[in-house]
């Protein structure tokens, strides 16, 4: 058999095979970065087994016919002939079963992670958005496009890498959605928030986000008149909303303040806020009166 002779045959067995086991003869394994969740490289290995030893079979029993028997027993397209000489069926009924399998059910995309490079997220498209929802701040933080994971569909999934979608979306859904003030946060706002709870975020969203930047603000430190009128404010709402007393020795309010800073993403200890409570009512020597 010449060079060229069995290049074609080859090609004729190639186009047999991919007719026979149809999408799933041009599988290939996905490239799956380490990224943000669970990362298991070897999920795709089962599948990829089964598709080499379906083709494997399919090629044994073709080993046995020359160019010129594939020709007389495929048409041109890579179909079984049913001519008299011999018996289709046998070759149409070879690892049926396992095909069909296979073919209804392929591995998701994110299987091995959400690390898959075919998704991954166009990080400058959305670092630009004026505001995301919830599930795409989810996807974006772990790095993909937020289109191509419908998390209602895996609702009841155990996966570990489909429980850890799951589980922060809760976490963003109870900060952002159900956040009276912003629900659907600009891309600048849940990279601030997220760094304040320490969540581990996708670098690359990170620094987009961090590239796009905020407006040059013109700082300047507040006057002795500002700073005064700031710190009674805040000892006034401490004292009104929260029951704060000025002549009392140990108060448990900057331990609450300091928990709903803690609700919403703030970081500041119970220390600084009892400073500052301290602080300003040395402001005002008289009586303090709340109705």
């Amino acid at each position: 058999m010449t060079k060229d002779h069995e290049l074609a045959r080859n090609r004729k067995v190639d186009q047999i095979i991919t007719r026979k086991m149809l999408g799933i003869f041009g599988w290939k394994r996905p490239i799956v970065e380490n990224s943000i969740g669970p990362y298991d490289p070897s999920a795709f290995d089962y599948y990829e087994g089964e598709i080499r030893q379906i083709e494997n079979e399919h090629r044994a029993f073709l080993e046995k016919y020359s160019l010129d028997d594939l020709s007389l027993r495929f048409d041109a397209s890579g179909v079984p002939k049913d001519e008299g000489f011999w018996d289709s069926t046998v070759w149409k009924k070879l690892c049926y079963q396992k095909i069909r399998i296979s073919s209804q059910t392929p591995p998701a995309w994110f299987d091995a992670g959400f690390g898959n490079t075919l998704f991954k997220a166009d990080f400058n498209y959305w670092a630009a958005m004026s505001s995301i929802s919830t599930h795409e701040a989810v996807c974006l933080s772990i790095g993909f496009e937020p289109s191509k994971f419908e998390a209602t569909l895996y609702e009841n999934d155990s996966r570990p890498v489909v429980e850890f979608f799951h589980r922060r979306y809760e976490l963003v859904n109870r900060r952002f959605s159900d956040s009276p003030r912003i629900s659907n946060p600009s891309p600048e706002e849940f990279v601030e928030w997220g760094r304040n709870v320490h969540l581990d975020m996708h670098e690359e969203f990170v620094n987009a986000v961090d590239k796009i930047g905020k407006p040059n603000v013109q700082k300047r430190d507040l006057d002795v008149r500002e700073r005064t009128s700031l710190l009674q404010i805040i000892y006034l709402m401490a004292m009104d909303g929260y029951g704060f007393s000025p002549l009392s020795k140990r108060s448990d309010i900057p331990k609450l303040l300091s928990e709903v800073a803690d609700l919403n993403g703030i970081g500041i200890s119970r220390d600084t806020i009892r400073n500052h409570l301290n602080a300003s009512k040395e402001f005002h020597k008289g009586e303090w009166k709340t109705e």
